[in-house]
């Protein structure tokens, strides 16, 4: 290799360290945004924790002893330690990108990590284009009802699963770019060195 194929080569090599670190706190920042959406969108959405648990007491099998509050706390508790799960998988992925991008040092966990997510948010992409199975419920035996929740079903869900596929659409990106960042910078550390031998 001559000197400015060498210099090409560091010049790429920089920049795949450069997407390492840009993405990765990408990634951190956009787990972290997520997790609080989900749960300020439970505290305080127009379909909370609160009216689901009212709308469902029987269901629940909600007696004197347990009262809606309890419930209300105790899935909001199983919501936050899953958000916590996912934003903890982001952070893994994202801090192990920026390290490497940072320190150059090499990460196994981090890779796997990213890899898992990658393939968790596809599976939520094409799962999004799937076709539902239809259940009947009560309030739509009338007519009436049965129009008002078509209205409102369709558009609540269309801008609902459209925020939530440009959401997964970007940690896929994010996932993606971090790999190809590591593969090519790891490429062209070992040709660079080889060069160097």
């Amino acid at each position: 290799m001559n000197d400015s194929e060498v210099t090409a080569k560091q010049q790429e090599l920089r920049k795949s360290y450069k997407s390492l670190m840009i993405c990765g706190k990408a990634l951190i920042a956009f787990g972290a945004w997520t997790a609080l959406r989900v749960i300020l969108t439970l505290l305080m959405g127009d379909f909370n924790i609160r009216a689901f648990v009212e709308a469902n007491t029987q269901a629940l099998d909600i007696t004197e002893d347990v009262t809606v509050d309890m419930v209300i706390i105790i899935l909001f508790v199983i919501v936050f330690l899953v958000c916590l799960i996912a934003f903890l998988f982001n952070y893994i992925a994202g801090r192990g990108a920026y390290k490497e991008g940072k320190t150059r040092k090499k990460g196994i966990v981090y890779i796997i990590v990213t890899v898992s997510l990658l393939f968790g948010t596809g599976y939520s992409i094409i799962s999004s284009f799937l076709p539902e199975k239809e259940t009947e419920t009560p309030a739509a035996e009338t007519q009436e009802n049965q129009d008002t929740l078509i209205y409102v079903g369709e558009n609540g869900e269309f801008m609902k699963d459209s925020g939530s596929l440009l959401m997964d659409l970007t940690q896929l990106f994010l996932c993606a770019d971090i790999l190809y960042s590591v593969y090519k910078a790891r490429k062209l550390n070992k040709e660079l060195g080889e060069d160097a031998a």
